[in-house]
């Protein structure tokens, strides 16, 4: 082999091994800055969080993303002890974010009455005041079942997330790299 032939070759392992991970790193960084902007996360109507939480899960996203450049850098440069601080930083950042996705579903399942009333007043409040009983308890038990849903979803997410780092954590323990 020529010595064009054996960089080319090198060329192409790297970036076979760098696409997957900057797409990952890309798809992160895009999926916390979309979820967590104010108007969106105005749509979930179960929970009923303080305005505040929102821009704390977006911070610790972009932790998360920024994290992950080191694990990026200690894998492409190959060094093990970057790549322990990464494993580290990695597993602060999610137990701090799942502790604060568990806190804040635990918010809204306690203020399940706020989260109520502003189902009710998006949904079902008219702009004429003359709806009758039938129709005010009819929007109450629909948003009354809505939101236990909703937190029910949010609860089993956070459940299975939960998991799923765990045994990635325990994965990257166990499995340091050469």
């Amino acid at each position: 082999m020529h010595v064009i032939e054996v960089v080319t070759l090198l060329e192409e392992v790297y970036i076979a091994q760098l696409e997957p991970m900057l797409a990952h790193m890309w798809r992160a960084l895009n999926t916390w800055s979309t979820l967590f902007r104010t108007d969106v996360a105005l749509l979930v109507v179960g929970a009923a969080v303080p305005d505040f939480s929102k821009f704390i899960m977006l911070v610790l996203g972009y932790m998360f993303a920024g994290i992950q450049l080191v694990g990026f850098f200690g894998i492409f440069k190959e060094k093990p002890a970057l790549f322990k601080k990464y494993v580290l930083l990695n597993s602060i950042v999610l137990c701090v974010g799942l502790s604060a996705a568990a806190a804040f579903i635990g918010i809204s399942a306690a203020r399940h009455d706020v989260a109520v009333d502003a189902c009710e007043s998006s949904f079902f409040s008219s702009g004429n005041q003359s709806t009758t009983a039938q129709e005010d308890t009819e929007g109450q038990q629909i948003c009354n079942i809505f939101t236990w849903v909703v937190l029910g979803i949010m609860g089993a997410l956070w459940v299975v997330l939960f998991i799923v780092q765990v045994s990635d954590l325990r994965h990257s323990l166990s499995s340091p790299p050469d």
